[in-house]
């Protein structure tokens, strides 16, 4: 959804039985690049038992930018030189940039931190409301038991259909509208 001449807003909810989660990314683009600009991710887990609560906002003095962001009862800063993603921003990158690259990195915010992720990325044949379809499955590099993998179609609209995340205790696969 465009919000102004030069920004865009993606959104996502999803519901599960043990949580709720929505998100947003407010981006620019430049050169060909996702700018992030602000964002929040709310997760309630156990009926809001647990809460990951963040949000996040680029602010720009003189020639530095800064992230302020809040996560959970913390607040703060960091100076950021470098671009940066998020969940639903790193898959419009993904899109624009590396579709036909085997792997690659990117800096993520996460809980009021830049953290290096590393993804794979290959070519499969799934089923995909009932019919044969080829993806670009990007699957993150980790070294705990957790996982991230996101799937986009290889067609001409490029949309991301599935994403799984699992880790101890918990395997999500969800299929996307």
């Amino acid at each position: 959804e465009k919000v102004s001449e030069n920004s865009w807003k993606i959104s996502s909810f999803g519901k599960h039985p043990l949580f709720t989660i929505k998100q947003e990314s407010i981006f620019s683009i430049d050169n060909g690049n996702v700018v992030l600009e602000s964002g929040f991710r709310k997760l309630d887990v156990l009926g809001g038992l647990r809460k990951d609560h963040q949000t996040y906002k680029v602010e720009k003095e003189d020639n530095r930018k800064i992230i302020i962001y809040s996560f959970g009862k913390k607040k703060g800063s960091i100076e950021i030189e470098e671009n940066f993603f998020d969940n639903l921003t790193l898959q419009v990158q993904a899109k624009m940039n590396y579709l036909d690259k085997d792997q690659f990195k990117i800096n993520y915010f996460d809980k009021g931190k830049i953290k290096i992720k590393s993804f794979l990325n290959k070519k499969e044949k799934i089923i995909y409301k009932s019919k044969p379809v080829e993806v670009f499955e990007f699957t993150e590099q980790r070294e705990d038991k957790r996982y991230f993998k996101f799937l986009i179609l290889d067609n001409s609209n490029k949309e991301t259909v599935k994403v799984f995340q699992g880790g101890r205790g918990f395997n999500i696969d969800w299929e996307l509208d």
